[in-house]
């Protein structure tokens, strides 16, 4: 009998032979993301923008874009990530974001009420890829801005490392195994706790209230993060994509390295503009 995507015990616990890879790529471009939110203005700007335009080509080449529309599409996330260099760190103008948002919102409805789907699938990208770099754009123009981003990102950062090694370790029995085989109850377990332990050092170390209130909150947004990771494997596996990309050695494209934040940015950013 042949078990579709079935991962022995075994092999469960073996560390992954592209492990050693994933550290090297994290401690690189980790110290590089901290570095471009904590100088803010045009190095975080820019950072989004160069983000969201390898984001929206990584979802083009996922759809299978090809001649006018590839053509079209790039040109169009262009013109957004220009916009994002171009504001250098300024909070992003609301008739702008809603516009966009507003484009990929409307073309993906009636792409996918049309029944073509290729069109749905070209409005959905703009709204997936966009929303969370918006959001992240927003969050840090804002007050305390610089670390509700950092706290975010230490929050997800936390949740990936925790779902990661745990689940590894523990095993179990399987979240989804129909979408994503190799994650476990065990390493959502893992990675909420990871996730809350971290905010809550963050929150301490940045001098925040409510240390316990966001330990928590963090908790519930890793829930938050991992169905982002189920998601974006969900598009994957329906076009028949184990990565999204290859820019990013060990961990694929950056659509699988983001796929958290994708969820938990606008979640928080909505969060703060409501309760501050």
């Amino acid at each position: 009998m042949v078990v579709d995507n079935a991962v022995t015990d075994a092999e469960q616990h073996e560390p992954p032979p592209h492990l050693a890879t994933r550290v090297i790529s994290a401690l690189v471009l980790i110290p590089v993301a901290l570095a471009a939110v904590w100088l803010g203005g045009i190095w975080f700007a820019g950072l989004l923008g160069i983000g969201g335009f390898l984001m929206a080509l990584e979802w083009a080449a996922l759809i299978g874009l090809a001649g006018k529309r590839l053509f079209a599409f790039a040109i169009v996330s262009l013109l957004i990530a220009t916009g994002f260099v171009a504001s250098a760190g300024a909070a992003p103008d609301p008739r702008w974001t809603i516009a966009v948002l507003a484009l990929g919102a409307v073309t993906a409805i009636a792409g996918f009420a049309l029944h073509r789907s290729r069109t749905g699938w070209i409005g959905l990208g703009i709204v997936y890829c966009w929303t969370p770099v918006y959001a992240l754009a927003w969050l840090r123009a804002s007050e305390h801005g610089l670390w509700w981003v950092a706290w975010v990102l230490l929050v997800v950062w936390g949740t990936d490392i925790g779902a990661y090694f745990v689940g590894r370790a523990v095993g179990g029995a399987k979240l989804v195994p129909h979408i994503s085989p190799n994650k476990t109850w065990s390493g959502l377990v893992g990675g909420m706790v990871l996730a809350a332990v971290a905010a809550a050092i963050a929150a301490r170390w940045f001098a925040m209230e409510s240390i316990l209130a966001l330990a928590i909150a963090a908790a519930g947004l890793a829930v938050v993060a991992q169905a982002g990771d189920i998601v974006e494997s969900a598009i994957k596996r329906h076009f028949g994509k184990k990565d999204s990309g290859w820019v990013i050695p060990g961990h694929g494209g950056i659509l699988d390295r983001v796929d958290g934040l994708v969820f938990v940015t606008p979640l928080v950013a909505l969060v703060v503009a409501i309760w501050g």
